[in-house]
């Protein structure tokens, strides 16, 4: 079972799951994870390469996370940004300050 878009990624072997399976399997995980088809046509090509390509694999995988944990950090910076301006608007009834009505 995989989701495409979630973090939620299960997969068995046992039962007798073939290499095409495995490939397929392989496939939807490195998608979910913000891969592109060309990352991931170069990521089976290493894989093919075997044990040689380990280095280069998890050089891919390293990259792969540091943006991914650069997009969780913009993420929390946003919602940070929201909770002052909800904190703003509680207080003071306006994201500028005071009641007053702003024209724009």
């Amino acid at each position: 079972m995989y989701k495409k878009k979630g973090v939620h990624l299960q997969f068995s072997f046992e039962g007798g799951a073939d290499e095409t399976e495995r490939k397929e399997f392989l496939r939807h995980q490195l998608q979910a994870i913000g891969f592109s088809e060309e990352e991931i046509l170069y990521y089976f090509k290493l894989l093919a390469a075997g044990e040689c390509s380990n280095l280069e694999r998890l050089r891919m995988l390293g990259d792969k996370r540091k943006e991914t944990l650069e997009q969780i950090h913009n993420l929390e910076q946003n919602v940070m940004e929201m909770d002052v301006m909800r904190n703003k608007i509680r207080k003071n009834g306006s994201i500028l300050g005071g009641a007053k009505k702003w024209n724009f």
